[in-house]
């Protein structure tokens, strides 16, 4: 009896386990689906303590630096690249990815950091809250403009009030 007892509870954590990590794993498999359109520019960044340490020199902000070493990975999906030339082919249409992205996500986890319409552009900036004050563990970027589409995400420990900063920071170490 006391067998079968834990066998349920083993198989029970198991299942609970695989649907809490089958549910989180929206985001990944949607930006890895995207990742192979040669119509996207895909960036996947993972802060590594050397790479953050490389850094240093470019990064003058000492907030900024350290947020970055609590940033576990930055995952971008856009339709510009660095020139600020268009990258949209006639295989990529904007408002499927962006429609699929409304769809795949899991938007319905994060709360609303700040939501526009105006004309034809469209942003969502959502978070999911970390345990200490005005932090988040994960930020997701859903923005849409014409024939622009961005997608970002972020998953760490991100200092809201700090987000622009680790914008330009990884802007400038990319440089």
């Amino acid at each position: 009896m006391k067998t079968r007892i834990i066998k349920i509870a083993l198989l029970s954590i198991f299942a609970f386990s695989y649907i809490l990590l089958a549910k989180d794993d929206r985001i990944s498999k949607f930006f890895e689906k995207c990742s192979n359109n040669q119509g996207l520019t895909y960036v996947n960044f993972t802060p590594t303590p050397a790479l953050i340490e490389g850094m240093k020199d470019k990064i003058q902000d000492q907030e900024a630096l350290e947020m970055l070493k609590n940033i576990n990975s930055v995952i971008v999906l856009s339709t510009k690249n660095k020139s600020g030339v268009n990258n949209t082919s006639k295989s990529v249409d904007i408002n499927v990815i962006y429609n699929d992205a409304l769809k795949s996500l899991p938007i319905d986890e994060f709360e609303k950091f700040l939501e526009l319409r105006e004309g034809n552009k469209e942003v969502k900036m959502l978070y999911k809250n970390s345990k200490e004050k005005s932090k988040a563990r994960e930020f997701l970027m859903i923005a849409k403009e014409g024939d622009d589409l961005s997608i970002i995400w972020v998953e760490g420990l991100i200092d809201l009030k700090n987000l622009s900063k680790l914008s330009k920071t990884l802007g400038k170490g990319f440089k």
